[in-house]
């Protein structure tokens, strides 16, 4: 009997370590599903997280993972609801690991969402879940937006306004972006201002919104509660702008921009806006020095080079457009069919500029390559076509009379 309490211990080791190891194991197909997911090869991590549900059944991550990932596959009016009836009974076992996480109501509430529009949602009640979400966290942009969309659909103003109420606080640009369902007279507007009071991106967004309806008065008052110590942080810096572009104070617009670059010159958000602005009032030079310091200051900022080569072309500036669009072509992998053929053009131009008739020809080609429709470049490589024919002609003339 002496020996017993040594070989419970040795068994508890012995399951400790098979548990450890399966975890393991569950773990590297979780994470594996992951890295699938994120290169677009989903169905491929639906099988990753599949696995990992198996081998540890009460891990709430893994279930919601599976769950979100079957929801991605599923396209409105295809007929197939395979993956939200997945979904759904992914969320709620991952409810029922993790009752506490709100993400896990909000996902499953989106899934039977879903199943409703397409008139198959059964007995669940997503707005049941939204509530639940809500409840453990009632200030969560997500499941507020999602609970007032869904009274606007089913045309319950007063249900979807409380919710805009409470969104607008925790996600100031809500106010821009649903105001028109919900600020439709002075009423409303004082309404608002009353839930919003003194709160500065609140009332700057109200001020963006007003601005849009074109009431410049009550757009400039809001705009004016910024205090002059906030205006130079890059956020609230470049919406103060655009309401002063709004109602066309540009000059006020630059201001407000260049001091916020000078406190904050290597924020490449604010510099662009304050490019953008540049170009609006035909500034072109001074947004391409912008353009150039923020390729400087953020390397790994490839977009901006598509903006320099672009601009560059256009100032005659040949040599950077050159160097900008050859390097987009040859060192970066994510670069979009429609970039590639804009920058081909930039080089075919250029080329045939410089009277270098050959190179222009394979640059027009390539770009063709990628829009093989476009009857404008079939006929202007067509003519490029003769032109090299017609050089390559008189260059074995010239040789044969040597």
């Amino acid at each position: 009997m002496k020996f017993l309490p040594d070989l419970v211990s040795a068994l508890l080791a012995l399951l400790f370590s098979a548990y450890l190891s399966i975890a393991f194991i569950a773990e590297k197909k979780f994470l594996e599903g992951g890295r699938l997911e994120q290169t677009g090869k989903t169905i491929e991590s639906i099988a990753r997280y599949e696995e990992a549900t198996e081998l540890l059944p009460d891990r709430s991550q893994y279930h919601a993972a599976l769950g979100e990932a079957a929801m991605s596959t599923y396209e409105a009016r295809s007929g197939n609801y395979r993956p939200l009836v997945m979904a759904e009974h992914e969320f709620q076992k991952a409810i029922d690991a993790d009752p506490l996480y709100p993400y896990n109501y909000y996902f499953m509430a989106q899934a039977l969402d879903k199943l409703e529009i397409e008139g198959k949602n059964g007995n669940a009640s997503a707005e049941a879940y939204y509530r639940k979400a809500i409840n453990i966290d009632p200030s969560h942009p997500w499941f507020l937006s999602a609970m007032m969309k869904r009274k606007l659909r089913h045309n319950d103003r007063q249900g979807a306004r409380k919710y805009f109420n409470g969104l607008v606080l925790s996600y100031p640009p809500s106010i821009d972006i649903y105001g028109e369902s919900f600020i439709q007279n002075d009423s409303d507007i004082k309404a608002l201002e009353r839930i919003i009071g003194l709160d500065v991106e609140a009332n700057l967004y109200l001020a963006s919104f007003l601005a849009r309806k074109n009431m410049p008065e009550k757009a400039m008052a809001h705009a004016s509660l910024v205090p002059e110590s906030r205006s130079t942080e890059p956020d609230i810096a470049v919406q103060l702008s655009r309401v002063y572009r709004a109602i066309g104070k540009n000059g006020e617009a630059e201001r407000v921009l260049k001091k916020a670059h000078k406190s904050w010159p290597r924020e490449r958000y604010l510099a662009m806006s304050l490019a953008s602005l540049y170009l609006s009032e035909g500034k072109q030079n001074e947004a391409l020095a912008i353009y150039e310091k923020t390729q400087r200051d953020h390397p790994d900022y490839w977009q901006v080079r598509l903006r320099i080569a672009r601009l560059a072309e256009k100032l005659e500036k040949d040599d950077l457009a050159l160097k900008n669009a050859y390097f987009l072509l040859t060192g970066v992998d994510q670069l979009d069919s429609k970039s590639k053929r804009q920058m081909h053009l930039i080089i075919a131009r250029i080329e045939e500029k410089r009277g270098d008739v050959e190179g222009a020809y394979i640059s027009y080609k390539r770009a063709l390559a990628i829009t093989p429709e476009d009857k404008n470049l079939i006929k202007k490589v067509e003519q490029m076509e003769d032109q090299v024919t017609r050089i390559k002609w008189k260059r074995k003339k010239e040789g044969l009379s040597e």
